[in-house]
């Protein structure tokens, strides 16, 4: 069976992509072809998920991190 799997992080413990890892590890030892989409609700691991998309697209990019005092 094919499985797509796209898991939300549990804040503050594992990241989507570490949950995406250990299903697929699980249901690839029971016979499963598996593929893994990190996720992010717009929170914690936002750029992260993002980032590991564009990684497995090969799409270059660089992560800046910046100070700001408000949303504008």
């Amino acid at each position: 069976m094919k499985i797509l799997t796209i898991i939300d992080s549990f804040k503050g413990t594992i990241t989507s992509k570490r949950l995406g890892e250990i299903t697929k590890e699980v249901l690839e030892s029971r016979g499963h072809s598996v593929d893994i989409i990190p996720v992010a609700d717009g929170g914690d691991g936002f750029c992260d998920a993002i980032g590991e998309i564009l990684l497995t697209k090969k799409i270059n990019f660089q992560k800046e991190v910046k100070t700001v005092f408000d949303p504008l």
